[in-house]
């Protein structure tokens, strides 16, 4: 809305009002106080009367709301000029006079005077329609005049105004309580760029949302919001739990800490998409709408401009695009970027990467071409222009009733072959139970119980009693799919089943499990699909312990459903006893009433423990799962901030557990790399005993397509004379020694690898001798020498128009790297921090060893620290010779004058060492932290006070050290909700020699937390080599292994010796035989030793065989000269030539029996197919 108008809307108020608002009178109209309220009118002195509301405004004052209106009227009031109207006289206020010469100046703002008299009658009453032409004004429409091309004439004015809802009242006289119902009507219009003028004015702060919502000008949020979720980098989409109304727009409504919301629109029935600051990936922001808060994480700028990828023309008048990225809303839904000859586009709705057009004049059964331009991505890069063909259908396919299946007695499950509409589905009118002989069966209710996204409708149908032998008939009619004509299903869909016997059967109490000493799960069995009864499931006075246990409430397992078949019971303190639970009273759905049954078992503390992480694995490109060894607290499960993985990954997209499975689905918002690992840190889960679950475990990115495209060199960039950045497409493998990997870049010249990063993609280059690059263009002398190769182990493809092989040279020599900082780190130690990567062995003191300094175990190899085996003398002096200091290009530092750097000990420690804090981190584990770091552990002694109130004592049988952090195995395990108190029996001592206090004593809480235990993951190299990855390091020792897949085929048997000298304790590598690919759509089941796995093949089946006579011709996508096909009994390793290229395939004898073809390039299987000859 443009500042003109919203000051002309204002300009209204000013022209109604003189005195302060006060209501004399309970009469007057809504929206006159509505008015009053949000400043436009202020009464005649005695406040907003109904006497005021009934008097006429008149042509002067009209007058001057219009000029306000139009921003004019200070220019009217300082006008000199010396024409007016023949009655200005009447106007006895002079500047008022200057308002009139003015309008008769400027004829065009639409007040003339009298042709005849040349009077402007000032005092008369302004009548209904030139008050609507104001209001239409205001919103954006324009008069049609001789000069303007307008929207309306001015004989239109009432007729128009009504086909914007701005109804004339056709009051007599036209009263200001008149003028106030269409002002009020107005500011609940749309304007002509579509937005409500109230939504307009809150917007622009002239009108505040609360005053306007008080008096039903605006409507109110009524509805919560139930998640976020971003879509880009600087767009989140807000879900609410019912359909939203304009008052979503409103962006004051949402705050995002760190972010701030700069837009906010309605994008579906229950969608707001806002616009924010660029997010950060895999940071957790917090939304706050209201009294709700809900969590999502950001995502990273995608890069690209979007794809079209497919066109449907899916039904009637609908066309249905897809992208390969999620799209900005507004270029989406502008009808104007997409064209259809003789086809108008009418509307156009966006969810995420798929537009569905509403189109007029689009025919069935017809090819149409759509041309889309000005498309954006959610993150801004615009396809310019793009054009598909697609096929124009119309959906006159009738719904089908697939099946039915009898669940109970009196409960059936019918599915449809499509998705219907909701009324049409639990109508009971299109419903009908033959029962042979008998009749009818009777139904009861009908409920649609279809998944959210699901893509065909299922219907619990509740009925009388079934009999059981009787064959019944389902018949249905009249039921309709959602197409945009429906489709009603006329002719009778028909499903039989069998009527299940009457459950006579009662539930049976099955036993029961301490979770924790206040905590009993207790577990059912029920007849089939019979439901338990909540209402006596859930009544604590149907359980009862011995042993004077009290119980204090039951409840249904967090997340459970209809379908329970436990319960939670919460019960006073447990002891070290035997008890048993008896269970009476519990029903199911029928009234079939459990026998009072008992069952013992004895409680140990010691044996309750948190539940724990069992396995983490990667289950796609971008889904981990993650299964835990007991049943956890769903609510908490599903709370993102919980977890954060490293790599640039950060907080989870989405989190969802499943009860039934113990299994917890992450979804990141970036894709993992395949065969990286990484670390997933998880804080504070609960499982249902309410035992918070730690832990940090290690997973590996999986590829879930075969990786059979060569790299390629996609860019080489001259960083200076001696070194050259080259980036490739894709993570290469890097070799034990990286500077086996060399670049010449024309003869006599030839660089050496140094380092490779970014996942491997990114290796720098340099010279080892004296050479230097030249201020020209190298291009055909490049040659990459020695084995590239990715990490499916395809070969870089240098030939490739994808490759980009040429750079200019840079005659620059590289700047001099310079020491940046140092300092003493401790009394051992010091630190030097260059500005860029150095060589080790280049930095060097006497008497202190040289290493690269770590963060989460990874060499920052620009910092380097030098240490020495005891604690530094005070004032002791050391030199480095910054001349011998090399970076790993071989550039020297700048040093200046002197080029020794002097390191002097002058950190003196005599503060003695002392606890920080003392942690039960595991049963079998305490932790102690010291403020400073360790030469020696000291000793120490753990106590406690058992049920008796006796003290007992706990020995320790191991204690060591890193840095600060003292790491103490217990003799026996700790238990949750028992204090004990840790006693220093040998002072600590620091490096500097001090010794910590001794007789001390520290008091903690122990924990029933348990060690995430060794589990494997597979991670596939390619279809014939894969990764069997340990969380932990494996024993030393022989492993048995096995591949098998589907009825228990086995693929591979083996085994391996795993131990330090073969490198493989963290990763062994297992290669399968050609024959042996793992193939697409094949889940292989791997054991390791007691180690079990489960994963996903990936080649494909994609070689096309046709049957020529006695001979079959191979064909398959991107032949080259010289990969290698292999028939199986008829030709192994054929190299293909290139006439084969030409032709397209390459021939071969038919097998007589079923036989396998697979294709190789570079050792890596393409593809995999299984030949049958009677086929």
């Amino acid at each position: 809305m443009s500042k003109k108008i919203i000051a002309l809307v204002l300009a209204i108020a000013m022209a109604f009002s003189t005195l302060t608002v006060a209501f004399a009178d309970q009469a007057v109209s809504a929206e006159v106080q509505a008015l009053a309220a949000v400043g436009m009118l202020e009464g005649d002195g005695n406040g907003v009367t109904v006497e005021y509301t009934q008097k006429q405004m008149d042509r002067f004052t009209a007058a001057i709301s219009i000029l306000k209106l139009k921003g004019l009227y200070e220019d009217a009031l300082a006008f000199n000029g010396e024409a007016n109207f023949a009655d200005a006289k009447d106007v006895k206020w002079e500047a008022g006079k200057n308002v009139l010469a003015y309008i008769k100046a400027n004829p065009q703002i639409g007040f003339a005077g009298d042709p005849t008299t040349g009077k402007f009658n000032p005092y008369a009453n302004i009548d209904e329609q030139s008050y609507i032409k104001v209001l239409l004004e205001t919103l954006g429409y324009k008069q049609t005049t001789a000069e303007i091309a307008g929207d309306f004439a001015w004989e239109e004015t009432i007729e128009f105004a009504a086909t914007i809802g701005l109804n004339a009242t056709k009051a007599n006289p036209f009263t200001i309580d008149a003028l106030s119902k269409l002002t009020v009507s107005a500011f609940k219009a749309e304007m002509k760029d579509g937005k409500l003028l109230i939504e307009a004015l809150i917007e622009a702060g002239r009108v505040d949302r609360e005053v306007a919502a008080a008096h039903g000008l605006v409507s109110e949020l009524e509805v919560a919001v139930k998640s976020a979720k971003a879509l880009g980098n600087s767009v989140v989409e807000v879900t609410f739990d019912g359909a939203v109304n304009a008052a979503a727009e409103d962006k004051s409504l949402y705050t995002i800490e760190g972010l701030t919301v700069k837009e906010a629109i309605v994008a579906g029935e229950n969608v707001v998409r806002l616009t924010t600051d660029a997010m950060t990936a895999g940071k957790v922001y917090t939304l706050t709408v209201g009294e709700v808060k809900v969590n999502f994480a950001g995502l990273a700028k995608v890069t690209g401009t979007p794809s079209l990828t497919k066109v449907e023309g899916t039904d009637t008048e609908r066309v249905e695009l897809t992208f390969d990225k999620v799209l900005d809303f507004v270029t989406a839904t502008n009808v104007a970027n997409y064209e259809i000859a003789g086809v108008k586009i009418v509307k156009a709705e966006v969810d995420k990467d798929i537009v569905t057009l509403v189109t007029e004049g689009l025919a069935a059964q017809k090819t149409y071409t759509i041309k889309v331009s000005n498309i954006a991505s959610v993150d801004g890069a615009v396809l310019k222009s793009a054009s598909k063909s697609f096929f124009s259908k119309i959906d006159k396919v009738a719904p089908k009733l697939e099946g039915v299946a009898a669940k109970t007695f009196t409960r059936l499950e019918a599915t449809f072959s499509e998705l219907l509409s909701k009324e049409s589905a639990i109508d009971l009118a299109n419903y009908t139970i033959k029962a042979g002989s008998n009749g009818e069966l009777g139904i009861l209710s009908i409920r649609d119980i279809t998944e959210s996204d699901a893509t065909k409708t299922t219907v619990e149908i509740t009925t009388a009693a079934q009999k059981t032998g009787v064959r019944y008939e389902l018949i249905v009619k009249n039921v309709a799919d959602r197409a945009v004509v429906p489709n009603v299903m006329v002719k009778e869909g028909k499903a039989t089943f069998s009527g299940k016997a009457e459950d006579k059967t009662a539930p049976t109490f099955a036993g029961f499990e301490f979770i924790s000493k206040n905590l009993v799960k207790v577990d059912f069995t029920e007849q089939g699909y019979s439901r338990l009864d909540e209402s006596t499931a859930l009544d604590a006075n149907n359980y009862s312990f011995n042993n004077d246990v009290t119980i204090e409430k039951v409840e249904k397992l967090p997340g459970d459903k209809e379908d329970f078949r436990s319960v939670l019971i919460t019960v006073s303190d447990l002891d070290a006893k035997t008890y048993k639970l008896t269970v009476s009273g519990i029903k199911d759905e029928y009234g079939n009433e459990i026998k009072e049954t008992g069952k013992a078992k004895t409680f140990s503390p010691k044996n309750v423990v948190a539940a724990q992480v069992e396995k983490v694995w990667a289950s796609d490109v971008n889904e981990i799962k993650v299964l835990f060894t007991k049943d956890m607290n769903k609510e908490v499960l599903q709370d993102i901030t919980k977890y954060s993985i490293d790599g640039n990954i950060g907080a989870p997209v989405e989190a969802k557990y499943s009860i039934s499975a113990k299994t917890l689905t992450l979804k990141t918002g970036s894709d993992l790399t395949a065969g990286k690992t990484y670390k997933i840190t998880i804080t504070g889960l609960k499982d249902l005993a309410g035992f918070e679950v730690n832990a940090k475990p290690t997973f590996v990115g999986v590829s879930k397509a075969n990786d059979i495209e060569a790299p390629v060199v996609e860019s080489i960039e001259a960083l200076n004379n001696k070194v050259v950045k080259v980036v490739f497409s894709e993570p290469m493998q890097v070799p034990a020694n990286i500077t086996d990997l060399k670049l010449t870049v024309e003869t006599g010249k030839t660089m050496s690898a140094k380092v490779a990063y970014n996942d491997n993609t990114t290796f720098e280059f340099s010279f080892d001798d004296s050479k230097v690059l030249e201020d020209k263009e190298y291009k055909d002398t490049l040659a990459f020498v020695g084995t590239y190769k990715d990490v499916a182990g395809n070969v870089l493809d240098t030939t490739s128009e994808n490759s980009l092989m040429e750079f200019y040279g840079d005659s620059y020599a590289p700047d001099k790297i310079t020491l940046d900082s140092f300092e003493q780190t401790s009394v051992k130690s010091f630190k030097l921090i260059f500005s860029d990567r150095v060589k080790l062995s280049t930095v060097s003191a006497t008497g202190l060893t040289a290493s690269y300094a770590k963060v989460d175990g990874k060499e920052v190899k620009n910092e380097v620290i030098l240490t020495s085996a005891s604690a530094l003398k005070l004032g002791k002096e050391f030199k480095v010779d910054l001349s011998k200091v090399e970076s790993i290009h071989g550039i020297g530092v700048e040093y200046g004058d002197d080029k020794d750097l002097v390191l002097v000990a002058d950190l003196e420690d005599e503060e003695v060492p002392y606890i920080e804090k003392v942690e039960a981190t595991y049963r079998d584990e305490i932790k102690v932290t010291y403020n400073e770091d360790l030469a020696y552990a000291g000793k120490y002694e753990i106590t406690y006070y058992d049920n008796n109130g006796k003290e007992q004592k706990i020995t320790t049988s191991k204690v060591v050290f890193e840095d600060n952090i003292v790491t103490i195995t217990p003799s026996r395990i700790l238990e949750n909700g028992v204090v004990y108190t840790l006693k220093v029996v040998a002072g600590v001592k620091d490096l500097a020699g001090n010794e910590g206090e001794k007789d001390v004593e520290y008091s903690f809480d122990g924990t029933n937390a348990v060690r995430v235990g060794n589990y494997v993951t597979v991670n596939i190299v390619n279809g014939t080599k894969i990764e069997v990855i340990p969380y932990k390091a494996l024993e030393d020792g022989s492993y048995d292994i096995t591949i098998v897949y589907g009825d228990n085929v086995e693929l591979y048997k083996g085994s391996v010796t795993v131990n330090d000298t073969n490198n493989n304790k963290s990763k062994v590598v297992i290669t399968l035989a050609d024959d042996e690919a793992l193939l697409a759509d094949t889940t292989y089941t791997l054991t390791f030793g007691d180690y079990t796995c489960k994963f996903n093949g990936i080649v494909e089946d994609d070689i096309t065989v046709t049957v020529n006579g006695d001979n079959i011709e191979v064909s398959y996508n991107g032949m080259k000269a010289k990969d290698l096909i292999t028939v199986v009994g008829v030709s192994t390793d054929y190299e293909v030539k290139a006439t084969d290229v030409e032709n397209g395939y390459a021939q071969f004898t038919k097998p007589s029996a079923k036989a396998n073809i697979y294709i190789v390039r570079d050792n890596v299987v393409l593809y995999f197919v299984t030949f049958d000859p009677a086929e």
